[in-house]
């Protein structure tokens, strides 16, 4: 709780805020983007049904390229 988190859907849309609460089958988010495959939504409060989501995880600390 409070902490930044990152949402994959299984879909694809990717969701970033801070994790706010869990509510029923919801994971709520606060000052969260919604990333689609056109358009980026900032939103203020969104709830993500847990049978949509792919995977969850907090904020990176880094990201590294893979060398080839």
């Amino acid at each position: 709780m409070g902490k930044k988190i990152i949402i994959q859907s299984r879909f694809g849309t990717i969701y970033e805020g801070i994790f706010t609460a869990k509510d029923g089958d919801y994971y709520i988010l606060t000052h969260a983007k919604v990333i689609g495959k056109n358009n980026i939504a900032h939103v203020d409060l969104i709830g993500i049904k847990h049978n949509v989501i792919s995977h969850i995880h907090v904020e990176p600390k880094k990201i590294e390229p893979i060398e080839k």
